[in-house]
């Protein structure tokens, strides 16, 4: 049976039918508040990037035509590479208590860490 995701918190793996469509939201069980996990946006983005470069220099553009059609080709990329590893591997979440890897704040300073 394909995995579907589960909450970090208790555990318990989500089934078809209570797949949320808004986030954050909350875990059936627990009651926790969660959220996706976008790390495997980042891979995909990495992913089409580099397969749009490689696709518009194998089709000969050059220059900054090479840029341009590389930009135009980035988002269909980036889509189907979501879409893969959508399939291969399963949505994860997160508490909201758990932070992200990089700091999504903007800062011109570096802010002290608790």
């Amino acid at each position: 049976m394909r995995d579907y995701g589960h909450c970090p918190a208790c555990g318990v793996a989500f089934r078809p039918g209570y797949l949320p469509r808004v986030y954050p939201t909350t875990c059936p069980n627990c009651g926790e508040t969660l959220r996706l996990a976008v790390g495997h946006v980042w891979v995909s983005a990495i992913l089409g990037a580099a397969a749009s470069m490689l696709l518009s220099t194998a089709l000969g553009f050059r220059g900054e035509m090479l840029w341009v059609i590389a930009l135009a080709a980035w988002f269909p990329a980036l889509l189907f590479f979501v879409f893969v590893i959508g399939l291969i591997r399963p949505v994860r979440y997160k508490t909201l208590s758990q932070p992200d890897r990089f700091d999504s704040s903007v800062s011109l300073f570096r802010k002290p860490r608790p």
